[in-house]
């Protein structure tokens, strides 16, 4: 029988057994041991390997609802939406071959879930069903799009301003207000500048997934680096990613209802590691990356980072630096640097950075931020290619997502095969 601080585990069984879909690891971080006066779930967390204790009621081979089919409460609104909308206006017809989400690989031969795939023309077509939150997230949505053999977005609203970049990064879309950019061997159709829908398609935003808040996109990014860490302990995948254990306790309930991870023979295992990491990046530039942001700097030779040490500093090359790294096939013009904050000031000095005075050029543009991750692993002075591929899709850049693309398909995609 455990003991924990004087009192017996087994005591709280009768009230956690009963309570369907709960592990015993969720019950003792609600509240359920409020009534016995335990100090803190946390305490329990630190003394405990949480590992005997996640029992779930879940059968073992049983993958949730969500690994199959996510949020399509949200999709499919919006997928019929915007095909009665591009109908009404144009003699173009879309056929809705699959709403439910099927095994279609990618270039690069990776499983993909795409909401739904279109007959437009006799063409097939994979459509990526998109509910916008920012304008940041449409980077990381045009690469997501052209991985596909033949790709379509079909989003709730596409202002003019997105979609001049759509097209001009030669991705197809529709939207549920009749904005598109179609372009088959029989149409070819532009429409922009309707207005949005006043009423939201698909519901409320609290549909997205959870497992992609703030808080929980460094636990995300851990998983996704090192697919092992999923079956450490809380404590241990606290100390690796830095935040606290009640925040990867949230990050590994999350994961599970979002589908991306499961409990078989009483150990956690991840799935779906393709959509996690497509949400990740998505989510990045937007809800966390602002906020690691330490400054925007410029210096006079624009190849300073060849010959300069990162190691004093114990920083880490990002962005176009580290995608040159991998693929040898970008010439740099801004640089991205993660430099601890304490040790920032130093490096700027060190490689006589000033301001940068023109915010809205990234070209001689300087970037520092913060890292969210152990630096003290780091065998070389170049971020995870997962990170990279992150920073240049979050720029949108043409020349940014084309390496993207070549990182994803010759590093990426070979690190989300192992281990399966």
């Amino acid at each position: 029988m455990l003991d924990v601080g004087g009192f017996h585990l087994a005591v709280l069984q009768p009230f956690i057994q009963p309570i369907p879909n709960l592990s015993f690891s969720r019950a003792l971080s609600a509240n359920w041991l409020a009534p016995f006066k335990l100090k803190s779930c946390s305490l329990i967390m630190n003394m405990l390997d949480l590992r005997t204790l996640e029992q779930s009621t879940r059968s073992s081979n049983d993958v949730p609802p969500a690994a199959v089919n996510t949020h399509t409460h949200i999709e499919k609104p919006i997928l019929d939406q915007a095909i009665e909308a591009i109908e009404k206006q144009t003699d173009l017809r879309i056929a809705v071959v699959e709403k439910e989400r099927r095994d279609i690989r990618t270039k690069a031969n990776m499983r993909i879930y795409p909401g739904a795939v279109l007959h437009i023309d006799d063409e097939e077509y994979v459509a990526e069903v998109k509910r916008w939150a920012q304008h940041a997230a449409l980077g990381p949505v045009i690469e997501l799009v052209k991985r596909y053999p033949k790709g379509i977005l079909v989003a709730d609203y596409v202002n003019a301003r997105m979609a001049e970049r759509l097209r001009d990064a030669d991705v197809q879309f529709i939207d549920t207000a009749g904005n598109a950019f179609i372009n088959t061997r029989r149409h070819h159709i532009q429409i922009k500048g309707n207005r949005k829908p006043a009423a939201p398609v698909g519901g409320t935003r609290r549909g997205r997934q959870k497992a992609f808040a703030t808080t929980t996109l460094k636990v995300t990014y851990a998983l996704l680096c090192k697919p092992e860490l999923v079956a450490a302990t809380y404590r241990e995948i606290a100390r690796k990613t830095g935040v606290a254990l009640g925040t990867v306790a949230k990050a590994i309930d999350d994961l599970e209802d979002a589908g991306y991870l499961i409990q078989q023979n009483n150990e956690r295992q991840l799935v779906r590691r393709e959509a996690m990491l497509d949400v990740w990046v998505q989510r990045y530039p937007a809800a966390l990356r602002p906020k690691l942001l330490l400054g925007v700097f410029q210096t006079e030779r624009m190849d300073w980072w060849k010959t300069f040490d990162l190691a004093p500093f114990h920083a880490c090359w990002g962005g176009e630096v580290a995608g040159a790294h991998y693929t040898g096939d970008l010439k740099p013009v801004a640089v991205t640097v993660y430099v601890p904050k304490p040790n920032y000031l130093k490096l700027v000095a060190a490689a006589r950075l000033r301001k940068h005075t023109t915010p809205t050029d990234d070209v001689g543009a300087v970037e520092l931020l913060t890292p969210f991750w152990d630096v003290e692993d780091a065998q070389e002075r170049f971020v995870h290619p997962i990170l990279a591929y992150a920073d240049l899709v979050g720029t949108g850049h043409a020349r940014d997502l084309e390496v993207a693309r070549k990182l994803y398909e010759e590093k990426i995609a070979q690190h989300l095969r192992e281990d399966r």
